[in-house]
């Protein structure tokens, strides 16, 4: 076991087209990297293995996306909370099209993105898309023109604020 295996599982893997395949020699690689105390390995071979699994094995996909955020909150100064947002938005825009994932875990699934997004100062915009995505598909329009406005709101507020905070405009207003 050593990082050099886990080194040429990764290679194979990332030359393999996306598919079941693909994902079993990250999952090798990730494991050898395990075995070989090898930190920063397991993480990016992890990273590589959701985008895999992503695409072929939704067993593979849920642990691997909670490993990566236990790793994430485990050392936030060795990792970036901001490097898995995009793949937890992407997961939870579609959970709802997982039979086997309860609307419970879906709205616990949606709650921890949220508390993630704020946790880190960041914007809710993406949670409140996804929160939009699953109440259009249960049918609960109501909620989802709520959800709606209130995204159009958030957006034209960061638009200012982003807009406001330039420092092209701060040197002109400053003039004044």
């Amino acid at each position: 076991m050593s990082r050099q295996e886990a080194q040429h599982l990764r290679r194979e893997a990332s030359n393999l087209p996306y598919g079941l395949l693909k994902v079993e020699y990250f999952e090798r690689a990730a494991r050898q990297a395990d075995f070989a105390n090898w930190d920063e390995g397991s993480f990016d071979i992890r990273l590589e293995l959701l985008d895999a699994a992503s695409c072929a094995n939704a067993k593979v996909m849920f642990p691997t996306l909670a490993w990566l955020l236990a790793r994430v909150d485990e050392r936030p100064d060795r990792h970036d909370p901001y490097l898995l947002v995009g793949y937890e938005y992407a997961i939870n825009n579609a959970i709802h099209h997982f039979p086997t994932i309860s609307l419970e875990q879906i709205n616990h699934m949606l709650g921890d993105f949220s508390h993630r997004l704020e946790n880190h100062g960041y914007s809710l915009r993406q949670a409140m898309d996804c929160r939009l995505v699953l109440s259009i598909h249960l049918g609960e329009l109501d909620t989802a023109a709520q959800l709606a406005k209130q995204i159009s709101v958030l957006i034209v507020f960061l638009g200012i604020q982003s807009f406001l905070s330039s420092e092209g405009l701060n040197s002109r207003l400053r003039g004044f």
